[in-house]
């Protein structure tokens, strides 16, 4: 179960089950950070995170994609963030 909460515009969030591992997605568009909150269906078990930033939606230089802190759950503006997570 999996649902997108809150009044943060331009901000997409996907999800896909990928064998024991559920992958979350979350695109903020917007110049703001988002806040992003998981609950249920993953384990205790370790999780993994990766960001995509840029300064801008149309960047072409200074964009990075880099492992992230894995509990870190915000969304910087005009990032990406990809959490897999284990199915308990």
């Amino acid at each position: 179960h999996a649902k997108l909460t809150g009044d943060a515009q331009n901000v997409n969030a996907y999800a896909a089950r990928q064998k024991r591992s559920l992958l979350v997605a979350v695109v903020n568009k917007s110049s703001d950070a988002v806040q992003v909150k998981l609950h249920g269906g993953a384990s205790s078990g370790a999780a993994e995170c990766w960001r995509l930033t840029a300064s801008s939606l149309d960047a072409k230089e200074d964009v990075h994609f880099s492992r992230a802190a894995k509990d870190d759950r915000v969304v910087p503006g005009y990032a990406a963030a990809v959490w897999k997570l284990p199915l308990k």
